[in-house]
C-alpha cells in the first residue's frame, strides 16, 4: 500500500496537501514522475507551478545542468515522435548550420539532442507508468491525473 507520512515534508509542493490526498497522489505517481527541462524556460516555470498548485509530487531534472542519456532521448522520441521532441522553433535550432539542419538521419538527430539538450522541446513529463508528455497545457496535464 501506498502510504505517505503526511506529518513529514511534502517535497516541491508550496502548500502542504490532505492526507487523503497525499496518499491518492503518491500511489498513482509511486515517486517517479519526472519533469524534465531548463529552469528558467517559462514554460517549464508554468508546468512547474501547475503541479505544485495541484499537490502532485514530481522531480525535476534540469537537462542543462544535469544532462540526458541517449537512452532518455530514445525512449521519448519512441513515445512521442521525434518531431515532436526536437524543437524546431528555438534560438538553438536556427543557429545551427543549414547542414545539419536538413539531416534526416534519426540517429544523428538525436544525438544531437543529448549534446544539444536545448533543441528538446520543453518541458517533458516521464510519468510512472511511462507515459511521456512534451510541452504543457493546464488541460492536457489535468487529464493525465483524471484517467
Amino acid at each position: 500500500m501506498c502510504v505517505w507520512p503526511w506529518w513529514q515534508p511534502y517535497p516541491n509542493v508550496s502548500k502542504p496537501p490532505s492526507a487523503f490526498d497525499t496518499t491518492l497522489n503518491l500511489c498513482k505517481e509511486l515517486f517517479v514522475t519526472t519533469l524534465y527541462g531548463i529552469s528558467n524556460c517559462d514554460t517549464v516555470r508554468k508546468a512547474r507551478k501547475w503541479l505544485e498548485a495541484e499537490s502532485i509530487a514530481f522531480d525535476f531534472h534540469d537537462f542543462r545542468k544535469q544532462g540526458l542519456t541517449a537512452e532518455q532521448v530514445d525512449r521519448w522520441c519512441a513515445a512521442a515522435g521525434l518531431d515532436k521532441v526536437l524543437n524546431k522553433r528555438g534560438t538553438t535550432w536556427r543557429q545551427l548550420t543549414d547542414e545539419i539542419k536538413s539531416t534526416t538521419d534519426e540517429t544523428a538527430l538525436k544525438a544531437l539532442l543529448v549534446e544539444q539538450p536545448t533543441l528538446i522541446k520543453r518541458p517533458v513529463l516521464e510519468m510512472a507508468d511511462g507515459h511521456i508528455e512534451v510541452g504543457f497545457k493546464a488541460e492536457q496535464y489535468a487529464a493525465l491525473w483524471q484517467r
